[in-house]
């Protein structure tokens, strides 16, 4: 069975910084009888990683959530880099480009069905058929790393 986990930053002053991994969940968090509340609240979605924390010696994990921005939420792509880092959507990788023979830079993105390397200075997307890739950052932590804005 494959591996599927999300990672998304915190969505507020105290966990904004900080990686949660694990499942996702979104919800909305209640339904209005009446037109005048989706007004007022038109944004009731919520979105959540759901993940284990170890506890003390013996005892069973607990289970927490976690309220996420889902403007950085990505998936494990079911790939390591060369440290054996995961790789999520969003990462930042260094791979060696064999077409142009040198080192190239892109982010990992979800494009047609797959993931694959973009590199948006030259709007070409890779395969990850023959690439050795290393993770440098993200695109959310570190996006002086991509050349293009993106």
């Amino acid at each position: 069975m494959r591996t599927i986990v999300f990672r998304a930053k915190g969505d507020d002053e105290q966990t904004k910084d900080r990686w949660f991994k694990g499942s996702y969940y979104r919800t909305d968090d209640t339904i209005y009888c009446f037109k005048e509340d989706y007004d007022a609240h038109p944004d009731n979605t919520k979105h959540y990683i759901l993940f284990d924390e170890t506890t003390d010696w013996g005892l069973p994990n607990r289970k927490l959530k976690a309220s996420v921005n889902p403007n950085t939420l990505g998936q494990y792509i079911g790939r390591e880099d060369i440290h054996g880092k995961r790789i999520f959507e969003g990462d930042i990788v260094k791979f060696y480009d064999c077409l142009n023979g040198y080192d190239s830079i892109g982010y990992v993105g979800f494009e047609n069905c797959s993931f694959v390397i973009i590199r948006k200075d030259i709007m070409t997307h890779y395969r990850w058929t023959d690439y050795t890739v290393e993770v440098v950052g993200n695109i959310y932590d570190n996006p002086e790393l991509i050349k293009e804005k993106i």
